[in-house]
């Protein structure tokens, strides 16, 4: 087994010098606290298991739970691209959810929509599980055309944003940046 070693902040300080704020903090939270309106809506009377993809969603998952007011169950699972694998689609569980998916109603949280290859795969898993409902609950959604599946969309999207890449609210770039309270934008990336 290969051990991964992020690289040094060095590799991570350009791009963050460059970056620019895409979405403030008060837009974050203004988006967080909709999506948590249309989760009550619809899983009030459910009590969902929310099933957190680490690490990129945890801060996503954490201020949206906040303002979730119904009850709830909250897990995680741990699901990377596989390190030398021949294929994009090839994925390693690190860690598999906990609690039993079984006739639950599963809400799987992400940080971003980008290609949806891992995501697939975790909907995938929670169905064959024996899932009542799976749905899929992220931030924000890179719009381009190279997704897994032909127009795939989350069944919740925070916000829709450019195909570049961005840091910050959890998304990282060189395993850096995730605690940045704003989503950047690097433009040369």
């Amino acid at each position: 087994m290969s051990v991964f070693i992020p690289l040094s902040y060095d590799h991570f300080a350009p791009a963050e010098a460059q970056a620019k704020v895409l979405l403030g903090p008060e837009q974050i939270n203004a988006i967080v606290r909709r999506l948590a309106l249309e989760l009550e809506r619809d899983y009030q009377d459910k009590h969902p298991v929310l099933l957190t993809v680490m690490s990129g969603a945890l801060v996503f998952a954490g201020q949206l739970m906040t303002h979730l007011r119904f009850p709830l169950q909250l897990d995680y699972c741990h699901v990377t691209r596989y390190r030398g694998a021949a294929r994009a689609d090839e994925l390693q569980w690190l860690v598999s959810p906990r609690l039993a998916l079984k006739d639950r109603h599963v809400l799987v949280l992400d940080d971003i929509l980008d290609e949806g290859h891992t995501l697939l795969h975790i909907e995938r898993f929670v169905q064959a599980q024996g899932a009542r409902s799976c749905a899929s609950v992220v931030f924000c959604d890179k719009r381009h055309d190279r997704k897994a599946e032909k127009d795939m969309r989350a069944a919740y999207t925070g916000v829709d944003i450019p195909d570049r890449f961005v840091f910050g609210f959890g998304l990282d770039y060189l395993e850096y940046g995730r605690n940045c309270p704003a989503l950047m934008i690097v433009e040369s990336l």
